[in-house]
């Protein structure tokens, strides 16, 4: 069996609707082996894995050989571990935003019926955390740039002069992925868990990449 799967950036400007009905998958082609040093190794092709959403939606997978490890490219337009767009997931945010009330914020993010209002806060309280940590993440890592810009989406949209910002800064710490947290970074995003009263920090486990094999 291979190691763990590693997740890279594949950038399109492509929408994910546009990323299915244009097979874009077919157009990735391999990057640089994380592992090996350069000329040392090229990478194989590895298949695909399937996105729950949108359906029909692939992802391109590569092996080192050498390593036995994969690597997949996730397109811009996806959410890394979750479900959807990362559009989706911005729009998600900045309606629950605009709710007088956080029950009123959890039905707009969780429609009655698909679960209850309980299940649904928690749900977007999750999400308002990965949002909070990875802003600050992100003004930690380029001072200059956000100086004196808060910690929120509107602000680091008009700082940016983008309507979608999660998407924007993918491509805006491109280098940092691997360190920045889900959905926009590669790592999976930190959820409190409720033990004999207490909480304590995890990963959640996720959508991508799975699990490499050889």
């Amino acid at each position: 069996m291979a190691g763990s799967a590693v997740q890279l950036r594949f950038a399109t400007q492509l929408t994910d609707k546009e990323y299915v009905s244009q097979r874009a998958w077919n157009a990735v082609r391999a990057p640089r082996c994380p592992w090996c040093q350069p000329g040392r190794c090229e990478l194989s092709p590895h298949g695909f894995y399937a996105r729950v959403k949108p359906r029909g939606a692939l992802v391109r997978r590569f092996i080192c050989r050498t390593a036995r490890r994969t690597v997949s490219l996730l397109p811009d337009c996806f959410a890394a571990w979750v479900q959807g767009s990362l559009e989706e997931q911005e729009e998600t945010l900045r309606s629950a935003q605009g709710a007088a009330t956080q029950a009123a914020a959890a039905e707009l993010a969780r429609p009655p019926g698909e679960c209850t209002v309980a299940s649904a806060q928690r749900w977007l309280k999750r999400r308002r955390q990965w949002a909070d940590e990875l802003l600050a993440t992100v003004k930690g890592l380029y001072p200059e740039r956000f100086a004196g810009v808060g910690p929120t989406l509107a602000g680091f949209g008009q700082q940016l002069g983008s309507e979608t910002v999660l998407r924007t800064l993918r491509a805006v710490a491109a280098a940092h992925l691997g360190q920045l947290p889900a959905p926009v970074g590669f790592r999976p995003a930190r959820v409190a868990v409720r033990t004999g009263g207490a909480e304590r920090e995890t990963q959640e486990t996720g959508l991508s990449p799975p699990p490499g094999s050889g």
